[in-house]
């Protein structure tokens, strides 16, 4: 009995003494869908991730990506084959308390039919720099389907059809041109 009175009383001074620490962040969404229709997105894929100061004081934010484990990963879903391409801006932030802050999601993934069709997940990490004993940091998953068929860029297409179209045109007015005038100077 009085070795466990001794280990509350041990345990109860040590969190008196230690400095509390909470988490004085917030991010939303806390999961991000990004579907690409058609073609694969290159830049900023106009994706959205704020991060709210809620403490009484500037915190630093950092972020960095992982690869969720096996056993972590929603069904369905696989890691993506290169993390670097993801990217966020900006990579640090000093965020004033009580306001919030919206990092960019950039992407950059290679237009190939093997990554064609996928459904990949990233954990987009944000984490305190300098927050003391105790580091908070708060993961959104990032999920990103890939397109299932490239639909090709017709612009070329319709331009040398366009082009084609008028050439065709000039040629018969010239010969149409050329035929009248003939036929008049024979009369």
């Amino acid at each position: 009995m009085k070795k466990m009175i001794l280990s509350i009383l041990m345990v109860s001074i040590i969190l008196i003494v230690l400095p509390k620490c909470k988490g004085s962040f917030d991010v939303q969404p806390r999961e991000l869908y990004l579907s690409m229709d058609g073609k694969f997105i290159n830049g900023n894929t106009s994706e959205i991730l704020k991060v709210i100061n809620t403490g009484d004081s500037e915190i630093n934010i950092s972020w960095y990506l992982d690869d969720p484990s096996p056993d972590l990963i929603r069904q369905n879903r696989t890691t993506i084959p290169d993390l670097s391409w993801i990217d966020l801006k900006p990579k640090l932030q000093l965020i004033p308390q009580h306001n919030s802050f919206d990092f960019f999601v950039y992407l950059n993934i290679p237009e190939d039919k093997n990554y064609m069709d996928k459904n990949w997940e990233v954990w987009i990490t944000f984490k305190e720099e300098e927050s003391g004993f105790i580091k908070f940091e708060h993961a959104v998953r990032f999920y990103i389907d890939t397109p299932r068929n490239i639909i090709e860029n017709n612009n070329f297409r319709t331009f040398s059809t366009v082009v084609f179209i008028i050439i065709i045109s000039i040629f018969c007015l010239i010969i149409v041109y050329f035929y009248k005038r003939k036929k008049q100077s024979r009369y």
